[in-house]
């Protein structure tokens, strides 16, 4: 192995240890996805943050280790879907289809809760004392 080849060995290594995070996060929210139009959707929303945080030198390297970390996960549609991305136009275009970042969707509204609030448990109490006292 030559020195070049050594050098450039060991920056991948060193790069892919700052973005193991990312990988991880990356090959979960998209192993989670069931049908392919989500997973198109989880991949182009993985790239785009990568891309966003770290440029678009690396994105190659990191959809590549991307794609091993899903295979070791038994992901066969998710690896298909990122072979077609890494080919067919890494990060061109990806804003264009709508992706978003995790981090500029908008919280789901909460439920509200089953149980009542002070007023409403004083209230309630309230009554049923009317109640026993016009009994």
């Amino acid at each position: 192995m030559t020195a070049i080849r050594r050098n450039r060995a060991s920056e991948e290594t060193q790069f892919l240890k700052e973005c193991e995070m990312e990988l991880a996060r990356g090959a979960s929210h998209i192993a989670s996805m069931l049908h392919a139009e989500s997973i198109h959707a989880a991949v182009k929303e993985t790239a785009l943050l990568f891309e966003t945080s770290h440029g678009r030198d690396d994105l190659k390297l990191f959809l590549r280790v991307l794609t091993e970390k899903l295979q070791q996960r038994g992901k066969p549609e998710a690896v298909a879907v990122l072979h077609d991305f890494i080919k067919h136009g890494s990060s061109r275009g990806i804003e264009e289809h709508g992706a978003m970042p995790l981090s500029t969707r908008q919280p789901t509204a909460q439920k509200p809760q089953g149980t009542r609030s002070q007023k409403g448990k004083a209230s309630a109490t309230a009554n049923v004392a009317r109640k026993k006292r016009r009994a």
